[in-house]
């Protein structure tokens, strides 16, 4: 079997509701197919039909005692069905952004944003970036493809004390107009430069948010998705984290 036909046969066993519903049953504790049939309002017959398909292909397994567990194939198939719910979830942004712009271990990653919101407008970010300098009490990290907080530029009066501000700024942008964020902040104030820039992101230790480029590789400030679990918010610490060690310091540390 080619490995094409051997993933649409996975595939195919996952994608019924019943089965997966068998699946995650399993996954809190072994069962005999009788106790499962009660739990899934399922007659016995039906129920056996179903865990007959999910041992054929090797999804769960029968021990002596009669009753069902999951594989390690199992166990692994089970973990990837979050990223496939945050993709049906999602379809319109993803269908309408390029997530091809994320290095691939965070596109391998994506179920860890299975707990999140939406941002939808413009003026939903400009709030939520607001928020993110408000709220924050030990940092507040933001990626964009342009100088971003006027405020920043401004009047510093309202970032929180003690708080560590780092930008990732394209090469090409001016970052003469934080001399006075670097003036009245200073150390606290780190800005990193690389070469492209098509992301966006907003994060401090309690909220995250991201955007993906759009089709035609514009970044979008007006859509992305947003969220405040720890899986979430550690997916976007890392996405920032990488391209932060490949930036070029413009306000060195300790400068």
């Amino acid at each position: 079997m080619e490995p094409e036909e051997e993933a649409a046969e996975l595939l195919l066993e996952l994608a019924s509701q019943d089965r997966l519903k068998i699946l995650l049953e399993l996954d809190k504790e072994p069962s005999k197919i009788s106790q499962l049939a009660v739990k899934l309002s399922s007659s016995i017959q039906e129920a056996s039909r179903q865990f007959g398909r999910l041992e054929e292909v090797g999804l769960i397994e029968k021990h002596a005692d009669g009753k069902f567990v999951l594989s390690s194939l199992g166990k692994i198939s089970l973990s990837l069905t979050p990223a496939f719910a945050l993709m049906g979830k999602e379809r319109d942004y993803f269908n309408s952004h390029d997530p091809s712009y994320l290095p691939r271990p965070f596109l391998e990653r994506m179920a860890e944003l299975s707990e999140h919101g939406r941002i939808d407008h413009i003026d939903d970010a400009l709030k939520f970036q607001h928020r993110v300098v408000k709220e924050s009490e030990d940092f507040v990290w933001f990626i964009s493809d342009q100088p971003v907080g006027h405020s920043f530029r401004e009047s510093h009066s309202h970032f929180p004390p003690n708080v560590k501000l780092k930008l990732i700024l394209p090469k090409s942008a001016d970052t003469e107009v934080f001399h006075a964020a670097r003036n009245s902040m200073g150390p606290r104030l780190e800005i990193g430069l690389v070469d492209d820039l098509r992301l966006v992101l907003a994060m401090n230790e309690k909220i995250a948010a991201f955007g993906l480029p759009t089709l035609d590789g514009r970044s979008d400030y007006s859509r992305g998705l947003v969220g405040d679990s720890p899986k979430f918010r550690d997916w976007c610490r890392d996405l920032f984290s990488h391209y932060w060690e490949k930036s070029i310091m413009k306000y060195p540390r300790n400068s």
